[in-house]
C-alpha cells in the first residue's frame, strides 16, 4: 500500500472507537459535575452572612471536589474496553498489511501493559486537569466571600465552566481526548505488532500531509521515511519530546501528543550519515 492508502486505512479504523470513546468519556463528565454539584450544595460555609478571611480555602475545596482516586478507578473501569478493542483492530491491521502469517495477541504481556498503563495515564491526566481548572476558579470565588447564597451560587456556575467544553454544545474537550487517545493506542498496537511479527525491524512516520501537521511532525514526517527507519525500540525525537509511536509519549511535551493524526509505518534501515 502507498501512503496514502496507509493513512487513510488508520483513520478509517480510529474514527469510529474515537466516537465511541468521546461518547462514554461525555457520560462520565456528567456524572462527575453532578458529584461536584451535590457537593457544592451540602458543603459547610460559615454560618455568617459574609465569609470569615481566616476561614482555610483548602478545606472548603476539599469538600467541594471529587475524590480523585475514586475517579481514576472509575474512568479505567469504563474505558479500559475502548483501548483494547482500539489495540485489537490495529494490532490485527498492522499484521495483515505485513503478510507474515502471524496473528495479533493482544493477550500478550507486553500489549496487555500497553494498554493498561495508557488507560491509568489518561485517567489520572484527565482528572487531574479537570481538578485544577475547578481549583483555579473556584478558589478566588471563595476568597472574594460575600453572603452563603452567592457564593455557592457562584462557586455552582463556576462548575459548570467548567465542564461546559466537556459536555455540552461540540463537547470538544471529549473529541479532543478522544482522538488523542485513540491514535496512540493504535500506533502504540501497531508497533506491537511490528514486534510480534519478528520480522519487522524499523519503523518510519508518516503525517498526514496536509495544512493541519504541526511543524515538528512534519520535520518528523522528513527524517524518519520509509526509507530511513530506526529501531522499533528506539525512540523518535520529536520536537523537545521522546515518543515510542505517533501519540505515544514517552518524556518532554504533552503538546507533541494532543490530537496527533500521525501513523507508524513499516521502514528500512537509516544508512549511516543521513
Amino acid at each position: 500500500m502507498n501512503d496514502d492508502v496507509i493513512w487513510k486505512v488508520q483513520i478509517a479504523q480510529t474514527i469510529p472507537h474515537e466516537k465511541r470513546f468521546a461518547k462514554e468519556l461525555i457520560k462520565l463528565f456528567i456524572a462527575q459535575e453532578k458529584e461536584v454539584l451535590r457537593n457544592v450544595k451540602k458543603v459547610k460555609l460559615p454560618k455568617e452572612k459574609k465569609f470569615d478571611i481566616k476561614q482555610s480555602v483548602d478545606v472548603i475545596l476539599d469538600d467541594i471536589l471529587f475524590d480523585s482516586e475514586k475517579w481514576d478507578i472509575e474512568f479505567v473501569k469504563k474505558m479500559l474496553p475502548f483501548y483494547r478493542s482500539m489495540a485489537i483492530v490495529a494490532g490485527e491491521s498492522a499484521l495483515a498489511g505485513i503478510d507474515v502469517g502471524v496473528e495479533f495477541n493482544v493477550e500478550d504481556k507486553a500489549v496487555k501493559k500497553f494498554i493498561r498503563e495508557k488507560t491509568i495515564k489518561f485517567s489520572g491526566f484527565v482528572n487531574g486537569e479537570t481538578s485544577k481548572r475547578l481549583n483555579r476558579i473556584i478558589a478566588p470565588i471563595i476568597e472574594e466571600g460575600g453572603s452563603i447564597e452567592i457564593v455557592r451560587e457562584k462557586i455552582q456556575l463556576a462548575v459548570k465552566k467548567v465542564y461546559d467544553s466537556s459536555i455540552r454544545g461540540t463537547a470538544s474537550r471529549a473529541r479532543l481526548i478522544a482522538r488523542t487517545e485513540m491514535v496512540g493506542t493504535a500506533n502504540g498496537s501497531q508497533l506491537e505488532g511490528f514486534k510480534q511479527s519478528g520480522v519487522v525491524k524499523y519503523k518510519g512516520w508518516l503525517t498526514s500531509r496536509d495544512l493541519r501537521v504541526r511543524d515538528t511532525h512534519i520535520a518528523a514526517g522528513v527524517r524518519y521515511t520509509r526509507l530511513k527507519g530506526i529501531p522499533l525500540d528506539q525512540p523518535f525525537l520529536v520536537g523537545n519530546a521522546k515518543l515510542s509511536a505517533p501519540g505515544n509519549l514517552i518524556s518532554g511535551e504533552k503538546s507533541e501528543i494532543m490530537a496527533c493524526r500521525c501513523t507508524l509505518i513499516v521502514a528500512k534501515k537509516r544508512k549511516k550519515g543521513k
